[in-house]
């Protein structure tokens, strides 16, 4: 169980309870009433098992290394035809694809970071437009930003890099770069 507890009141829709899960990857959510839990609804619950669903895609980004071979364009491509399909509202998919999309760019520089080793000071990433909104749609630019401690040589050299291997992953899964790509600054 996950602490502090996360909990959606009884009146909450649906939907709000799969972003939810989604956002904090979480497969069962307390349902509170008046303070007080009257339930548990399960991924399981909200998406019949579906196999295209938001809740196994985030599993399958959250595990995801080089080794195994992703189609992330096309899972995504499927999620969506399966979410529009079900009857969700356009911007619901669309704040569905933005959490996974941001997902996908954490994972991969988590991964990034692991090849180029320890970074040289504490850093951040941070997102803006579409993402940072969550209207992002099926193909749609990279708005991701680095912000890092203390500025050297090594620092922009290390940042650089990452900064440059992401952007590379993130184009071959089809996401076009913005204007600005992904940038690193101090």
């Amino acid at each position: 169980m996950s602490r502090p507890l996360i909990t959606i009141d009884s009146d909450a829709p649906t939907f709000a309870a799969l972003r939810l899960m989604l956002d904090e990857n979480i497969h069962h959510l307390p349902v509170t009433e008046e303070g007080k839990i009257i339930g548990v609804i399960s991924a399981a619950d909200v998406l019949l098992r579906q196999r295209q669903n938001p809740l196994y895609l985030r599993g399958v980004i959250e595990y995801w290394d080089d080794s195994r071979a992703v189609n992330y364009a096309e899972e995504i491509s499927n999620l969506v035809r399966t979410l529009f399909n079900s009857g969700l509202a356009a911007i619901h998919i669309s704040q569905i694809v933005s959490s996974l999309n941001d997902a996908r760019v954490k994972r991969l520089v988590v991964l990034t970071a692991e090849k180029l080793g320890p970074a040289p000071t504490p850093f951040a990433r941070i997102v803006f437009g579409s993402e940072g909104r969550l209207e992002q749609t099926l193909l749609t630019d990279q708005d991701n930003a680095l912000i890092f401690q203390e500025d050297s040589d090594a620092a922009r050299e290390y940042f650089a890099q990452l900064a440059e291997q992401v952007v590379g992953a993130l184009i071959k899964a089809g996401f076009p770069p913005c204007a600005g790509g992904f940038m690193a600054t101090h």
